[in-house]
């Protein structure tokens, strides 16, 4: 018969294996499934390392991450979309006007240009180029002869403006993708879609427009309306530029006479980016140009090179 103390004995020891036999299966079970790890086991809470883990944010799946990246973008298309149409906000004429503005003088002054000589007409755009970048001034001439900055004393209308992917230059060709230099002649405005309001000359752009690229052609670089007297391998099919043509003005650049060792369809019109050789404005910066025209407006561009 066993003494009481060895009953006692044995049941504690027992009891002492049950338990590690418990515990190495809650471990197995850990292993297995992941719900518990070693180092963060406490019988009496939860650990620091617990806390910490408790604390992280959940992992983001990848089509999670995917969705979230397009979101941002759109975003970000969104606000720029709305930069593009925000309106540009133009002054009245100053009063007491009485002298030139200062950095028109020196700008035209760099190529032996005097406003008193060489700028005519009473609206005035300056483009002023850095290699295929560009700012843009806008003036208006007073009837007392002084010109003035439609936005403000030296500011630009746009900062963000581009000519030809290879800059500006005083002579250029139909496939040098520059912008010729110089100051030139306004034509005619255009837009797709609505018109802008605007009494300026404009013309609609229709599925018929096309801007004659082809130097074998009778029509080249002229407007054309349909293809009944085609007679061009390349052109403009303007209203497939959308976003380009949207709003614009044609620059009476080598238009009389034509001459085919020269460049063709050179606008300032809409865009974001370094061109064939137009000037591209954002959107809502052309169509504000074009809205401070009028029919009274005789209006010139100065490019530099």
């Amino acid at each position: 018969m066993k003494k009481p103390t060895f009953i006692i004995t044995e049941t504690i020891l027992s009891l002492f294996l049950a338990a590690s036999v418990a515990v190495v299966g809650l471990v197995l079970y850990d292993l297995k499934t992941d719900s518990l790890h070693i180092d963060k086991f406490n019988p009496f809470g939860t650990s620091e390392s617990a806390k910490k883990s408790s604390d992280k944010k959940p992992k983001t799946s990848a089509a999670e991450s995917s969705v979230q990246q397009l979101s941002e973008a759109s975003k970000q298309a969104d606000k720029q979309e709305s930069g593009n149409n925000e309106t540009v906000k133009l002054r009245s004429e100053p009063k007491d006007l009485d002298s030139q503005p200062s950095e028109l003088v020196d700008m035209l002054k760099r190529y032996g240009y005097k406003i008193e000589n060489n700028v005519s007409g009473n609206h005035l755009i300056v483009v002023d180029v850095q290699k295929s970048n560009a700012k843009v001034y806008c003036y208006q001439k007073s009837d007392s002869g002084y010109w003035w900055n439609i936005v403000g004393d030296g500011k630009t209308i746009t900062d963000n403006a581009f000519v030809g992917e290879d800059g500006s230059a005083f002579v250029v060709s139909q496939d040098s993708k520059k912008t010729p230099g110089g100051i030139w002649w306004l034509g005619e405005a255009f837009y797709i879609g609505d018109k802008p309001n605007t009494s300026y000359p404009a013309f609609q752009i229709t599925e018929d427009t096309y801007w004659v690229t082809d130097t074998k052609s009778k029509y080249y670089n002229k407007k054309v309306e349909g293809t009944d007297d085609k007679d061009w391998s390349t052109a403009r099919h303007m209203i497939t530029s959308d976003k380009q043509y949207k709003y614009g003005i044609v620059i009476n650049y080598n238009t009389d006479p034509v001459k085919t060792d020269a460049g063709s369809a050179i606008f300032i019109n809409c865009g974001e980016s370094p061109t064939d050789g137009s000037v591209s404005l954002p959107e809502n910066v052309m169509k504000t140009i074009i809205e401070w025209l009028d029919k009274d407006s005789v209006a010139t561009v100065f490019i530099t090179v």
